[in-house]
């Protein structure tokens, strides 16, 4: 993914698309999302959620809705300015 983003900003008109992730989809296919814990495939979509995120996903296609209030909490995080940008 970080390759694609990376030739798509360096002018391949091909790669320059935005970057859907089924996140839902892949982490609910894991046996380990399914088993254990409660909110053990909450915390997987998170965590596979914040992987995309960081390596240049645009879209994210997700499942739960405690995974997708948390991800939305992070995003928010990210965007807001720092003291030194202030």
């Amino acid at each position: 993914m970080e390759r694609t983003r990376l030739a798509g900003l360096s002018g391949d008109k091909m790669l320059s698309m935005p970057m859907v992730s089924f996140v839902g989809q892949e982490v609910w296919r894991a046996k380990e999302a399914k088993t254990g814990a409660k909110d053990t495939g909450v915390l997987w979509e998170i965590a596979t959620a914040a992987a995309y995120l960081n390596s240049g996903a645009d879209i994210l296609v997700m499942n739960h809705p405690k995974a997708v209030n948390e991800v939305k909490k992070a995003i928010s995080n990210f965007t807001k300015p720092t003291l030194s940008q202030v």
